[in-house]
């Protein structure tokens, strides 16, 4: 059945060991870390609640996070990793409100959440190891892809289970810990680090204008979403702040979250506006509405480092196994099918080949 889709692409610049300043694996890849976690979470005895690797900060924008599905293609050698990404209740139950009711007036009706279910919604992530390629692929245009997820998800696998590299001692009071990373379960092991890191894949042009106009560069505006955790917890509330000059009093309610946007005058250095792209790219949370622009002398309008990255929209041939989840295989197959047509989208420049880890011999 076709079905509209929007998919973006990432480069993974990281996805293995690493000492401190390296950008070259000591050990790990990319096909062979996907590849354990899927044997690690195909395993007969697993349960999906037991898939979870983390638990989010306090106020974060991501959500616990399970692995759902990984699928593998014997011809292609990608994979369509599934996650189930965790929605917020309320002591086990969600919040309604009726839609037809006056405003002011709405009751609030609350839905107790099954017993053993988890509720959330599905995010899907294609792999293309050999090129380096990570693609959010997004149905019914949802406005989150889970990324910031999945990222910390590999991070944690990479960290804690990987069991090919993850070398594990016992204390004196028998609790497990990590104590370093090892190229085999036989080998060395040392005190090096997991990493798994990507970066947007931006149409060529975009953020260079930006670089070749920096000392056009007159004003600098940043939207953000500001967590209920973090307005309640700052020093001086956000909330209080806004309404004391709108001449109101602050009210007794912290919202889940606040939405604000505001206008610096700056003439950011070379080096300034590498940190502030950078910190963006590395940063940017999981929704349309967080962003940096830039307003330029002599030009009206806002250039946006959201507008710099590779979307496309596309029609995919998927079936659905419910009315929320889409076959990951039907969903692999169809994307391995548009491959080729897919990646020479993508500037040429952004493709690489995968990284060869350093060969060591033992001492």
């Amino acid at each position: 059945m076709p079905e509209e889709a929007a998919i973006q692409f990432y480069k993974i610049t990281r996805c293995g060991y690493y000492e401190y300043y390296s950008t070259t694996p000591e050990f790990g890849s990319i096909d062979g870390t996907f590849s354990t976690l899927t044997e690690w979470a195909e395993d007969e005895d697993k349960e999906l609640r037991a898939t979870r690797l983390f638990d989010p900060e306090e106020g974060s924008n991501i959500r616990p996070t399970y692995c759902y599905d990984v699928q593998r293609s014997q011809q292609s050698g990608n994979y369509l990793l599934t996650t189930w990404n965790q929605t917020p209740s309320s002591d086990g139950q969600f919040a309604s409100v009726q839609a037809d009711a006056p405003v002011g007036e709405a009751e609030v009706k609350l839905t107790d959440v099954p017993d053993d279910t988890i509720p959330g919604y599905a995010t899907y992530f294609w792999l293309v190891p050999d090129e380096k390629l990570l693609a959010t692929v997004q149905f019914q245009h949802r406005v989150a892809n889970g990324k910031p997820g999945l990222e910390k998800y590999i991070n944690t696998f990479l960290a804690k289970h990987h069991e090919d590299h993850v070398a594990w001692s016992e204390d004196g009071d028998a609790d497990v810990e990590v104590s370093g990373y090892q190229r085999t379960p036989d080998a060395e092991i040392r005190d090096i680090y997991p990493r798994f890191r990507t970066e947007t894949v931006r149409p060529p042009g975009k953020t260079d204008f930006i670089k070749s106009n920096r000392e056009r560069i007159s004003k600098v505006i940043r939207k953000t979403s500001l967590e209920g955790e973090t307005v309640a917890n700052t020093s001086v509330s956000v909330t209080q702040t806004l309404l004391s000059l709108l001449g109101t009093g602050s009210g007794s309610h912290t919202p889940d979250s606040i939405r604000t946007r505001y206008e610096l005058s700056f003439e950011p250095s070379e080096g300034q506006l590498e940190s502030i792209i950078e910190n963006w790219e590395q940063n940017k949370k999981d929704n349309s509405w967080n962003d940096i622009g830039f307003k330029m002398t002599g030009d009206s309008k806002v250039y946006w480092l959201s507008h710099s990255i590779s979307r496309y929209e596309e029609t995919l041939d998927v079936s659905r196994l419910n009315d929320e989840v889409v076959s990951p295989e039907s969903v692999l197959a169809e994307l391995d099918s548009q491959q080729a047509d897919l990646i020479a989208r993508i500037p040429e420049a952004e493709i690489q080949s995968e990284p060869t880890a350093i060969s060591h011999q033992p001492s």
